[in-house]
């Protein structure tokens, strides 16, 4: 996903009528923050095998959520997803409108409808089929759906109280 984001921002820049200082500067950001990532990571893995912690969450978690047979049914209503059912999407949700927030800063309105359709394509094919896929192999998760919400994180409700 980073170098996808300065791949954005790049071709952004190239296809501007004129080098706006406020762009410049926002690309300037995003290549830094981009290039400083991509050799943290390749720094750091030079010449060794799996990171240790890596090896050391699958060994933890191996024994855990989809191994364990009375865990299949079980719906995951902790951390993140204690404050709603879908943290991923709402996560892809911010950084589209994001990115429009930029674009909107460096004068480009008509990106308005990228974040719009992210938000369509979430509702009409994400949530709703995820959620039927689910509740279909986890008895427990219509509760769940009754207590958290969906995609705007907030505080749990009580398990008898119906969703805003």
């Amino acid at each position: 996903e980073n170098p996808l984001l300065l791949l954005m921002g790049v071709d952004y820049q190239a296809q501007a009528p004129a080098m706006a200082g406020r762009s410049l500067l926002a690309l300037f950001v995003l290549t830094l923050w981009a290039a400083r990532l991509c050799a943290f990571v390749t720094l750091r893995n030079r010449d060794r095998s799996e990171d240790r912690r890596y090896q050391a969450l699958r060994r933890a978690h191996s024994s855990g959520f989809r191994s364990q047979p009375v865990n299949r049914e079980r719906v995951l209503d902790r951390g993140l997803w204690r404050y709603t059912r879908h943290p991923n999407y709402f996560g892809e949700a911010c950084v589209w409108w994001g990115i429009y927030l930029l674009a909107l800063g460096a004068g480009a309105w008509w990106a308005l409808p990228s974040p719009m359709l992210v938000q369509l394509l979430l509702r009409l094919g994400g949530i709703e089929l995820v959620e039927r896929d689910i509740a279909l192999r986890r008895p427990s998760y219509p509760d769940y759906a009754r207590r958290t919400n969906a995609f705007w994180p907030g505080p749990p409700r009580r398990s008898g109280s119906r969703p805003a």
